[in-house]
């Protein structure tokens, strides 16, 4: 798979269903052997199943066509095979009603293996996304 919109999540965002600077949106990873992606037809968070590490993002702003968060960090993260993939999606704090957005698999610190401890991310300089 590669880095690519949920198209029903998309169609939330493009519908002004997904505000990216006030709802909360949040990342979970996951490991590609327990959760095969299907852009089209996964809507929500519980499609995917159960995620390995989860986080509420921070700092929403959009800019310039871009979407940006800070830095962030899954805390105490059990030692485990690798996390392979992101998942971000706006966290309704159900994941049946938690609508998925972005799939990322291609990105610097990925694949990573949990050991235990903290887990960073660093978020790209020009944003999440951007439309450029």
């Amino acid at each position: 798979m590669a880095n690519g919109w949920y198209t029903l999540g998309l169609n939330k965002d493009l519908g002004a269903l997904i505000d990216w600077d006030t709802d909360t949106i949040a990342c979970a990873g996951f490991r590609t052997s327990a959760y095969t992606v299907n852009l089209v037809t996964d809507e929500f968070l519980s499609d995917a199943g159960t995620p390995v590490a989860t986080v509420d993002l921070a700092g929403g702003a959009i800019a310039s066509g871009a979407v940006d968060f800070t830095d962030f960090t899954w805390a105490s993260v059990g030692a485990g095979a690798a996390i392979d993939a992101l998942v971000f999606y706006k966290n309704t704090g159900v994941a049946a009603t938690s609508p998925l957005l972005l799939y990322v698999d291609t990105a610097t610190g990925l694949p990573v293996t949990p050991t235990g401890s903290n887990i960073d991310f660093a978020v790209n300089v020009l944003g999440l996304f951007s439309a450029a």
